[in-house]
């Protein structure tokens, strides 16, 4: 061939290299993994008879993974405040819609333990701690357990603490508040503290949202009312209560920025003083 090769002058190529061989994977014990065979430790079950193939089922597992929806929380503890300080008819009523709507929330945490009107009684007979209150209570604890309701209990409560004409007293409290020399957070709180303990008066002495707004505006500050009064824009017969309140207050806070007036005082209309005697000329016996 090299004979040839150099006859034919063809150019020499260098010799192909031997292929590489790789060795068969084996086992441990040396036998081909290819040809070895797996050998169960133990016969599967059958899908007719394994119970736990049938609990695997794809129907099983959509059921299982459902969200179920959570049960109802159940409360253990009933919590109301203490009647204490000044027992007027606003705190009177406050503190007791405050128990009532605590009672009504327990009752609808716990459907199948709703409470009893004698235990509401007492529940609340227990947090009667102003010293007044808590005396009457001892010396008829056992005649105010008998009541045959809440609101029997309540207007006990009602007729002994507050006097028989509060309405009428809170609807002139309500009528006599301005805003005077104070701030106008100060006359909010006042006006509706007094329409709050108009609440609970009944038919007559109710003070809608129209009254009301008719107070707050001709009852604040004098300036406060002209700004009010002046904006082009003021949709008073369809503005909310809530609206003109926050327009109230921001004005009021504007005034303030400007040193229109303090934010705990306003200026007050005094009559004007006398100035000093004007000299007058000597008159004549003619004049």
């Amino acid at each position: 061939m090299r004979r040839t090769t150099a006859a034919k002058a063809l150019p020499l190529l260098d010799p192909l290299q031997a292929p590489t061989q790789h060795p068969r994977a084996r086992s441990v014990d040396n036998t081909p993994l290819a040809v070895r065979s797996f050998t169960p430790a133990a016969p599967l079950p059958s899908v007719a008879s394994s119970s736990c193939v049938q609990n695997t089922s794809p129907t099983s597992v959509a059921s299982s993974s459902r969200l179920q929806p959570p049960a109802p929380t159940m409360t253990t503890k009933i919590d109301i405040p203490a009647l204490l300080g000044t027992l007027d008819a606003a705190v009177i009523t406050a503190w007791l819609v405050i128990c009532e709507d605590t009672f009504d929330a327990w009752d609808l945490l716990n459907p199948t333990r709703p409470l009893e009107p004698s235990l509401r009684i007492l529940l609340a007979g227990l947090k009667l701690e102003s010293p007044v209150a808590a005396q009457w209570w001892c010396e008829n604890r056992e005649t105010l357990k008998k009541s045959g309701s809440w609101a029997e209990f309540a207007t006990a409560v009602k007729d002994h603490f507050v006097p028989a004409s509060w309405w009428l007293d809170s609807l002139a409290s309500f009528y006599v508040v301005s805003q005077g020399s104070s701030s106008f957070s100060s006359f909010l709180a006042r006006l509706q503290a007094a329409h709050s303990a108009l609440s609970g008066a009944g038919k007559g002495f109710t003070v809608n949202d129209s009254i009301m707004k008719n107070h707050l505006l001709f009852n604040c500050n004098r300036l406060l009312c002209l700004r009010i009064c002046a904006i082009p824009t003021l949709d008073y017969a369809n503005l909310k209560i809530d609206g003109l309140i926050a327009l109230m207050s921001s004005t009021w806070n504007s005034m303030v920025a400007e040193n229109v007036t303090s934010s705990c005082a306003v200026p007050q209309t005094t009559a004007p003083q006398p100035g000093p005697p004007v000299p007058s000329h000597g008159l004549s016996d003619a004049e």
